[in-house]
């Protein structure tokens, strides 16, 4: 067994593969028996680390008087221990997030929040989307005013393979022959992209992975790489740029390019890693009503209950807890 992340092992005595992944990311494990006659045959598994919220410090009990209100906050009661930091891309097709993996591509993770930062994704659009394979943006901007233009680059960053190129993986585009000349342009993948014919885990000193797309989210980057594709060149300071496999947000690609058609990116932003939901068990006692990461809980009559606190990943697991309260 070759490829095993470190906290995994291989006893070839059991056959069996034990241990715990300690890092974030996706994994692709080959796996090779070799038979009495010498001939061998090849399997692959892919592992992908998720863990649901948990729980890391209880809410204390709450003591109020009837009409009386206090002040319980959220933070430090949660976490998620796959995931660290997150980004969320609102486009005209709709919401999705990518779950970063900073300990497998610190550099890359860092470079992409900085064009977030920087307001750089605003207004781009995906400009590559081949069937079936990627889709891809963060290169081109559009907007009436200004027209086309390109991302500004910073400099660019040291390659980071290691995670394979699964669906739903986001990586880095780059020059071809260059191993070390990412900059602003990613994509995600459509399918599994690892090996052969796309060889993206090996080709060009192999596609830095540096995040993933939550389920929910492939819902609309897949919508994306479903739509019809065109060519076509566009103008940025009087200089020509061919675009190829251009999506388009109609029901076929037009000979000439129309940019309100174009999928575009509104905002991107750093996105919240947890979410949180709060419920009395008994209103008529105490109500409670959640403002960011604040909970505000009043009393309204004499009597005992309960408020449940659930958290919710940016993959859609939960965790709860309950906070006592008692009002006088």
């Amino acid at each position: 067994v070759t490829g095993l992340p470190e906290g995994l092992t291989f006893d070839p005595n059991t056959r069996m593969i034990t241990g715990t992944i300690n890092r974030d990311g996706s994994f692709q494990l080959t796996v090779t028996a070799t038979f009495s006659d010498g001939t061998t045959s090849t399997r692959i598994v892919n592992v992908k680390t998720t863990a649901p919220p948990v729980i890391v410090a209880p809410f204390g009990a709450k003591s109020l008087t009837v009409g009386g209100s206090t002040l319980v906050s959220v933070d430090g009661k949660f976490s998620d221990p796959d995931t660290t930091s997150a980004a969320r891309f609102e486009t005209t097709s709709g919401q999705f997030d990518i779950i970063f993996f900073p300990a497998a591509a610190p550099l890359t993770v860092d470079n992409f929040i900085d064009y977030i930062d920087a307001d750089q994704y605003e207004n781009t659009f995906f400009h590559r989307a081949p069937k079936d394979f990627v889709v891809q943006g963060g290169g081109y901007k559009y907007t009436p005013a200004d027209g086309f233009s390109e991302v500004v680059k910073f400099d660019p960053v040291l390659n980071e393979p290691g995670i394979s190129n699964q669906k739903g993986t986001v990586a880095m585009a780059k020059l071809g022959g260059q191993p070390n000349s990412a900059t602003c342009e990613w994509f995600v993948n459509l399918k599994d992209n690892s090996g052969l014919p796309s060889a993206l885990d090996t080709q060009n000193g192999g596609f830095t992975v540096f995040g993933r797309v939550p389920a929910s989210g492939m819902i609309v980057v897949e919508k994306i790489g479903a739509l019809p594709i065109g060519d076509y060149d566009i103008s940025i300071n009087s200089a020509t740029r061919s675009l190829t496999d251009v999506p388009i947000d109609s029901t076929t690609a037009p000979a000439v390019l129309d940019p309100a058609k174009l999928v575009k990116v509104l905002a991107a932003y750093q996105a919240p890693i947890l979410t949180y939901e709060v419920v009395s068990q008994a209103p008529t006692i105490a109500t409670a009503t959640l403002t960011g990461t604040d909970i505000t809980i009043t009393g309204v009559a004499v009597g005992t209950t309960t408020i449940q606190v659930k958290a919710t990943d940016l993959d859609g697991n939960t965790v709860t807890q309950t906070l006592s309260v008692t009002v006088s």
